[in-house]
């Protein structure tokens, strides 16, 4: 069942956990899935499992403690992903684990 396909999901605290668990849900419902965290190589391990579901995944580095970063990552949603990736560094969230 493909309840996100073309959709963008933005997961606080991806990285590992609750978190990581959710994102890898969301991809295998067809969600392209952000992962908004600070830990850069267990996020980057849970793009790399999003992407062999076959679809995309993206880590941000994000503090979800600054507005500036959360208000970057909801942009990257709203304009799709991979388009904005060098654009925006740093995250709305659907999804909140520990990071």
């Amino acid at each position: 069942m493909n309840t996100f396909e073309g959709k963008v999901t933005i997961v606080t605290g991806g990285s590992s956990g609750l978190g990581a668990a959710a994102a890898l849900q969301f991809a295998r419902e067809g969600a392209k899935v952000v992962i908004a965290a600070r830990r850069k190589d267990k996020s980057e391990a849970v793009v790399r499992q999003i992407e062999q579901l076959g679809t995309e995944g993206l880590f941000l580095q994000t503090d979800v403690s600054k507005r500036v970063e959360v208000e970057a990552a909801s942009q990257v949603r709203k304009a799709g992903l991979r388009g904005q990736q060098r654009r925006y560094r740093g995250p709305s969230a659907i999804a909140s684990g520990g990071d």
